[in-house]
């Protein structure tokens, strides 16, 4: 039934987490219509805000869009669960490519720009900024995860995301994820005190391992 809402409405649809995490692992969806992708993009929002009311009104514009390029675009009102991935501000969009998360960091009101982000993080390598709680999420699932702490205003750590960039697909095929962080004070926990770092979580996130080569 989801199904058929998802392919004839032009309304984002409301999913759970449960649901949510399903289309990620890409147990629902038209494999006809959908292709090969298991993307979803995801806004969070607060029930009876107005603001969220807005930028809900603006993407259902781009909904159709999405569905021809292959991306499944839902919704979830859901304050605690939002919370639960980290997300404190509220509408919040996350794209995951597979059970990989990205954040969108831009305006929620401009719709072309939020679908030519969607179409752009479907089709290019990029590493991805998740928060605290979504890097716990990763390690629970994954052997390895490897994440570089940097600062966005830093030209030194702009270059190094750029270059991981380029064995972002390799590292995927080999099941790990590459991901970004601005948060000095998680980095500070694993003993990185100079940015931009690289910081390999091994063994589900048990230890902690330092890149001391040059970056």
């Amino acid at each position: 039934r989801w199904v058929k809402k998802q392919v004839a409405g032009d309304d984002i649809e409301e999913v759970n987490m449960k649901m949510l995490s399903r289309i990620i692992k890409g147990e629902i969806g038209n494999r006809a219509t959908f292709g090969g992708h298991e993307d979803a993009a995801v806004i969070f929002y607060k029930r009876g805000d107005l603001y969220s009311s807005k930028v809900l009104r603006s993407l259902e514009r781009i909904d159709d869009h999405c569905e021809a390029k292959g991306i499944i675009f839902v919704k979830i009102g859901d304050e605690s669960e939002a919370g639960n991935l980290g997300i404190t501000n509220l509408p919040t969009l996350v794209y995951f490519e597979k059970t990989i998360p990205h954040l969108y960091q831009g305006d929620l009101e401009q719709h072309s720009q939020v679908l030519e982000w969607l179409v752009d993080q479907m089709q290019t390598d990029s590493i991805e900024e998740v928060t605290h709680e979504m890097l716990e999420g990763l390690k629970e699932k994954h052997r390895i995860v490897l994440v570089v702490f940097y600062d966005p205003v830093d030209s030194e750590s702009m270059e190094v995301v750029k270059s991981l960039e380029n064995i972002d697909d390799d590292a995927e095929a080999a099941g790990i994820p590459i991901v970004k962080l601005e948060d000095k004070q998680l980095a500070k926990t694993v003993g990185v005190f100079a940015l931009p770092a690289i910081v390999f979580f091994k063994n589900f996130g048990e230890e902690a391992v330092i890149y001391s080569g040059e970056l």
